[in-house]
Parts: C-alpha cells; structure tokens; sequence
C-alpha cells in the first residue's frame, strides 16, 4: 500500500510532466476519442434533479422511493430529464469481498426527525441489484443518470478505503460492474467524489492531507485558509494541505481519463471551500466536466440565516429566522444577485479555459432547508427562477433547480406546474 510519503512524491514526480496528467497540453491538441457519456452529445441543457443516496436509502414507507417507477414517471411529468444519484462505489466495489456483505444496513436519523436526505429508518439495501432495476428504468423515461458519489457508509465501507488506490480500485470495480450490464449507455458523466475535498465521506483524504501538512510545517501552519462560509466555523487550510489536495485530484482524474478516455469525469465543487477559491485545492483544468455548486446561503447576509436545522426550532423561532431571511433577499437582493452572475460567468471563464462542460447539480437559495410550517417553498422557488436565467445566460448544460427535487419534499413536489415551467425553461434553452 502506498504510504502517503509516497504518494506525495510519486504524484509529485508526474506532475512535472506539465499538461500530460491531463491530455491538454500547451499547443498540443490531442485527438478526442468518440465520447460515450452523453454530456457533450446534448443538443439542449438537461434539467437534473439531485436524488443523491436517497434513491437507495429512502425505500422505506413514507421515503418516496418505494416505487421507483411511480417516482422516476412523477420526475419526467416534472420535466426532469436527467437525475443525479450516488452509485455507492464503496459498496459496489467491496461487496463479496471477504468480511464484506452484498447487503447493508444504513442506520435511520432517529429521534422523531426527518432526514433531509436519506433514510428515516434503519434500511437494509442490495447496491448492486438497486442500480440493476433503477438506470434501466431511467433510460425507458429518457432520463440521463449522472454518476456520483457522496462515499458515505455503514461501518466497514468507506472507513476501509485507506489510500489512493484503495479508492481506485474500488470505483474502478463500479465502473466495470456497470459497463458489463449495459449501465454506462446513458451516464452524463462520473463525478468521482461530492464536492472536493470536504463535504463527503472519504476520511481518510482529510486526514491524510492533514498529516503532509504536519509533516511539512511540524511547528503549524504559516498560512491559514479563509473562514469557511458554510458553517461559520474557521477550518484552516495551509499550502501543504492545498498542494496535497491538488496533487490527489489531479492524479485521480488523469488515472480515469487514461484508463476510460471515452467517458467524462468530474469531481464536484463547493465553491465555499477554502475562501471561494477552489483553484487553490484542485486543477480544474484537469476535469472534463465542472459541476460547481453554489447557494445564495453561501453569501451574507443570507448565510446568517440557514435553515439547515430547521426541525430543531419551535414555531416561533422558525418563523422569525423565516422572516428575517426574507427581508434580507428583500433588502441585498441586487447585491446577491450580482454577486451570483459573478461567480457563474468565473465558472463559465473556467470551463472555456479547459474546454470543459459547465453545470451545476446541487443550489440556489439554501443549502438546507424543511418541509414543514411555518417555512413554505417561496424563497426556494424564486431564488431558482434567478439562477436558471443565470445559469443559462452563462451557457451551463446540466442546470438543477434545487437540491430539494426528491418525492419526500411533499409540498414542493406537489408545485407540478411550477417544476413544468422551470425544468421548459432549462430543456427549451
């Protein structure tokens, strides 16, 4: 197994050979091979809802997803036509191996509340013969999968994958398991990882990163990151952090894009990471694809006002953070909104520069938010009805309306018209 020594240097070593890690190189055009994924086959934007783990995990009664075909025909009357969901490499790449089922538990979020995403209850899934009978069923609806991961699993999953091949192996078996049952036919792209390098389950990347940067400034960090918007937390990130974070991405995209060059991948980004510079923990010019998250949430003053834990507050207090959040879209709205069109013309700048697709599968309003009194879906609506202008204006392909497009958000599921519009608006593009 690699030591983390090693793979500092053996990343290191390949990536002096500049632009070779990626195809790309510096007034060299290298011959594209004729693309499967379907990205870059499209001759409109798709309209993708996120599905995340929740296609899997909320099988339960009540979790929407009971019925994957009455779930995947109210997505296409939605007007949805391509779906994000996590194929759960961890589970598909390590089932049968020794000490590791084909069947797993996934504990529910108890204590009386609903998980945003995710299961309610304890369940008991089968990945494999889940993504047997749901990818089929999506290409029979015309609907797009794109394929990602969020690696996020029952004790003895993801905490097993402990190294850079460990998790190449392990979405290396996924891919191969999907491409010999016809599953790859209709893949957008491969997001290999949810939102790089923090908000997944892959521990052992932050704290591998974490000992190369001990290793390389024992007495502590000579640079700090900037606050971490997102959860008002300062979060540390130093340059030996970012260099080790960058060198990783970079070698996982180009081992993919060696070894599967007709298929597109991507890493996801949160734009809040590290200050809103994403540039500074991975090479986005290494991706085919950018899928780049962003919420108005991200930004003050709405980030002061996140509903991420909206089922802990009585009544009373939802309603007084609900209004004070919508007197500050009402007061800044202009101001956020620019701020916005800025960062989606950065990412378009970016896309062009890599010749990459640009596109966004996750955000808009709020990162979190509850289908529950008194909170209703007005911000969440239009907040999305400015970003898909904006989205489009930018020339984004794959354009979400908001991460809360799954059966079990009720209320908002139940605005059919509303989704007609705006997914039309999306395809119509």
């Amino acid at each position: 197994m690699t030591t983390r020594r090693d793979f500092l240097r053996q990343t290191t070593g390949a990536l002096l050979l500049t632009g070779l890690e990626t195809g790309r190189c510096a007034g060299v055009a290298a011959p594209e091979p004729d693309k499967l994924s379907t990205i870059r086959r499209l001759k409109n934007p798709v309209a993708i809802a996120m599905w995340d783990f929740s296609w899997l995990l909320r099988q339960h009664p009540g979790g929407g997803f009971e019925d994957y075909d009455r779930a995947l025909d109210g997505l296409a009357e939605r007007g949805y036509n391509a779906v994000r969901i996590d194929v759960f490499p961890h589970l598909v790449g390590l089932a049968g191996r020794e000490g590791v089922p084909e069947r797993f538990t996934f504990a529910g979020r108890g204590g009386g509340r609903h998980a945003l995403w995710g299961n309610d209850v304890d369940v008991t899934v089968d990945p494999r013969a889940a993504l047997l009978e749901f990818i089929p069923k999506c290409r029979k609806r015309g609907i797009h999968v794109e394929a990602s991961t969020w690696f996020m699993g029952p004790k003895g999953t993801s905490d097993r994958i402990r190294s850079f091949e460990d998790f190449v192996a392990v979405w290396s078996e996924t891919l191969d398991f999907m491409e010999r049952n016809d599953l790859l036919r209709d893949v957008l792209f491969v997001d290999l990882l949810n939102e790089y390098p923090q908000w997944n389950g892959f521990a052992w990347l932050r704290e591998a990163a974490q000992e190369a940067a001990e290793a390389q400034e024992p007495d502590g960090p000579k640079k700090k990151g900037d606050e971490h918007i997102q959860d008002n937390k300062r979060r540390p990130v130093t340059d030996a952090q970012r260099a080790f974070y960058r060198q990783f991405s970079t070698r996982l995209i180009r081992h993919f894009r060696g070894q599967r060059p007709r298929y597109d991948f991507a890493i996801s980004l949160s734009p809040n990471w590290d200050g809103f510079q994403n540039e500074r923990s991975v090479d986005v010019n290494a991706m085919d694809v950018l899928d780049l998250h962003i919420w108005f949430g991200h930004r003050a003053p709405i980030s002061q006002y996140d509903m991420a834990k909206a089922q802990e507050m009585n009544p009373e207090e939802l309603r007084q953070r609900y209004g004070l959040l919508k007197k500050a879209w009402t007061d800044h709205r202009t101001v956020l909104i620019q701020w916005m069109d800025e960062r989606l013309a950065l990412h378009a700048r970016w896309g062009r520069a890599a010749n990459a697709v640009v596109g966004n599968t996750e955000g808009w309003g709020s990162v979190g938010w509850a289908d529950m009194a008194p909170l209703d879906w007005e911000f969440i609506k239009e907040t999305a009805g400015v970003c898909v202008d904006l989205a489009l204006k930018h020339g984004q392909r794959f354009v979400c309306t908001s991460n809360f497009t799954h059966p079990h958000f009720k209320r908002l599921w139940a605005d059919v018209a509303w989704h007609k519009a705006i997914t039309a608006k999306i395809r119509n593009a």
